[in-house]
């Protein structure tokens, strides 16, 4: 650890009011701080590149690997806290999972047996799989991250009805349909909706009618 992760540890037991050790620390950084004295208490710091990197970057214009690399390197960040809040876009991540929605999301493993992903400005893919590939039953169903930038939120959803329309993965089942339906529901499209949206719309309902048509 460095004198940097000892000073961080001591501000989390100066602000609990209780000792604090570190439980777990692996190489990328990341460490379980565990409050002695109370059960189950705890808190995990992960200083890594992990969920939504590709909405950051694309929103602030930056390569956050790149600048984790140069700071990891001893370099300065080469901007202050007004360029790093600095909106220059709007993003959607859609993150495309082997599940099949007319079966509560049953996980689909299963050999890939044809691909075809979007592409054009504002619109990224990152993923891991390729035509022929066979997805495991073992591990995470997530199999791509479509990301899609445009200058306001109309522009990105329509910018994502177009990439999920190009988006074909034949073989297994996946979410891009139910992507679709979602990004073009007009209560998803005002913004006003809740974590009760899917129910609420019945969208699971069409999915599975979609799917028997």
């Amino acid at each position: 650890r460095s004198v940097a992760d000892d000073r961080l540890l001591a501000t989390l037991a100066a602000s609990t009011n209780l000792p604090v050790y570190v439980a777990e620390w692996s190489a990328d950084g990341r460490f379980l701080a565990v409050k002695r004295d109370y059960p189950g208490g705890g808190l995990r710091s992960d200083r890594e590149i992990w969920e939504l990197p590709p909405v950051t970057e694309a929103v602030a214009g930056v390569d956050l690997m790149e600048l984790m690399i140069r700071i990891a390197a001893g370099e300065k960040l080469p901007f202050g806290q007004e360029r790093a809040a600095e909106i220059r876009c709007h993003a959607i991540e859609h993150r495309i999972n082997a599940e099949d929605p007319e079966n509560d999301f049953m996980p689909c493993p299963g050999k890939i047996e044809s691909l075809e992903l979007p592409g054009g400005a504002g619109v990224r893919v990152d993923t891991h799989v390729y035509e022929g590939y066979t997805i495991p039953s073992h591990y995470d169903s997530l199999i791509a991250k479509l990301v899609v930038s445009a200058g306001d939120r109309p522009a990105a959803l329509r910018r994502s009805l177009r990439a999920l329309g190009e988006l074909k993965v034949g073989g297994i089942k996946t979410t891009t349909g139910m992507h679709a339906l979602i990004v073009a529901h007009p209560v998803f499209q005002k913004g006003d909706f809740d974590t009760h949206f899917i129910e609420k719309t019945g969208l699971l309902a069409r999915e599975k009618e979609a799917a028997h048509a």
